[in-house]
């Protein structure tokens, strides 16, 4: 049960960063064609960890990307069969 809920907040996780991802390559394919290559990098550099960072945010703040308490609860069980 522990090794599932991990798995899904890692699979949320990688979406939230599929996105940020997509957003910065259109970014990139976009400036590169106005700007010189190291300052499109840049931007798009930028613009990931915007990205990234904002849509983490919203996420965990939406509760989309919380960690379930379960994992303390199964821990101190094992602990008092020891």
């Amino acid at each position: 049960m522990l090794c599932a809920i991990i798995f899904e907040e890692d699979t949320k996780g990688a979406i939230v960063g599929a996105i940020a991802f997509v957003v910065t390559a259109i970014v990139l394919s976009l400036t590169l064609l106005i700007l010189p290559g190291a300052l499109a990098l840049v931007l798009a550099l930028v613009v990931w960890l915007l990205c990234a960072l904002g849509l983490y945010a919203v996420s965990y703040k939406a509760g989309w990307l919380r960690v379930q308490k379960e994992q303390g609860v199964a821990g101190a069980q094992h602990r008092q069969d020891a």
